[in-house]
């Protein structure tokens, strides 16, 4: 077999090999929670089939620092096939939110400092008031319990 063929069979097999395991997001509907000149991404998933008529739980996913930023789909990265799986969809349906925390903030009040070894330390505030990333996620929240019936 000439090196051209032998490319593109591998080439084939790598794209084949991707689609299988590539996670298709589409069902997460992308928005956006603006307040102010403030923006906060999101993305929400409606249960299968759902009626506006009926109640259902609400799920908030609270991602990591590792997928903080605004490209609207690093949230995702872990969780996101989980919500879509469809026989959880089918036994506990349910609104799903996945909001992205900005790469400068976080979900809470934190110092982060450094030890002595250069480690990172994680210094909770309590009290004062919220992030403007756990502000904007309120709003979020309270947005979609009026909005979403």
């Amino acid at each position: 077999m000439n090196r051209k063929k032998t490319v593109l069979i591998a080439f084939m097999m790598l794209s084949a090999f991707a689609k299988v395991f590539a996670q298709d997001f589409s069902l997460y509907q992308k928005k956006v929670h603006i307040s102010g000149n403030d923006t906060l991404p999101y993305r929400l998933l409606l249960p299968e089939n759902f009626d506006p008529g009926k109640s259902y739980p609400l799920v908030f996913f609270m991602h990591g620092a590792g997928e903080r930023g605004n490209n609207n789909e690093a949230q995702l990265t872990h969780g996101g096939k989980l919500f879509i799986r469809e026989d959880i969809r089918k036994d506990y349906p349910a609104i799903v939110v996945f909001p992205q925390c900005p790469r400068t903030s976080y979900w809470s009040n934190v110092n982060i400092q450094l030890d002595t070894a250069g480690k990172r330390v994680f210094v909770f505030k309590s009290g004062g008031e919220p992030s403007l990333a756990m502000k904007m996620a309120q709003e979020l929240l309270y947005h979609t319990l009026r909005n979403i019936k």
